[in-house]
């Protein structure tokens, strides 16, 4: 309820922060200051708070801007998180939204338009975040490394002997 009042515009985050700090006596209130919070960073969805809390919350992470708007092909985009260095986004796809012929075909499209203006797209399911985190966070961080490369003109073999900090 939390992420579809903030979605459709129905409260803020603030405004749900209020009224939870109200509820005393709430059942799992933590839970919902929780969620309140995690939508106040740009979370949309469960998937984006496990994304955001968990799998993608170590500082190497920390300049993606999450839900960040975009044009590409005379269409309006909003990524789940994006790094606006390395032109790298982030999607956390959830079932209910990816998992039809259709809904994965729109996905498609949408990742080539964005690919036509330069940045690269990595998808990732919710049993990938739940079930391998690591690897995750190994993807999208040998991706910004790649990318860095290619920005700064950097061979990769010369960058790959060199140790690059990712804490």
């Amino acid at each position: 309820m939390v992420y579809r009042a903030v979605r459709q515009r129905l409260a803020t985050p603030d405004e749900l922060r209020e009224v939870a700090r109200e509820l005393t006596s709430i059942r799992h209130r933590r839970e919902l200051i929780s969620t309140v919070a995690a939508t106040a960073a740009g979370s949309e969805s469960f998937l984006e708070t496990v994304g955001l809390r968990t799998v993608f919350a170590p500082k190497a992470f920390s300049g993606f801007i999450r839900q960040h708007r975009v044009r590409a092909d005379g269409a309006s985009f909003r990524l789940d998180m994006y790094d606006p260095v390395t032109r790298t986004a982030v999607e956390l796809d959830g079932a209910v939204a990816h998992a039809t012929v259709d809904q994965r075909a729109r996905d498609v499209r949408r990742d080539a338009r964005l690919a036509s203006i330069g940045i690269v797209t990595l998808r990732f399911t919710y049993r990938d975040l739940t079930a391998r985190p690591e690897w995750c966070r190994a993807m999208v961080a040998g991706t910004i490394k790649q990318r860095q490369v290619g920005r700064l003109g950097v061979s990769a073999d010369s960058e790959a002997r060199r140790e690059f900090e990712w804490a």
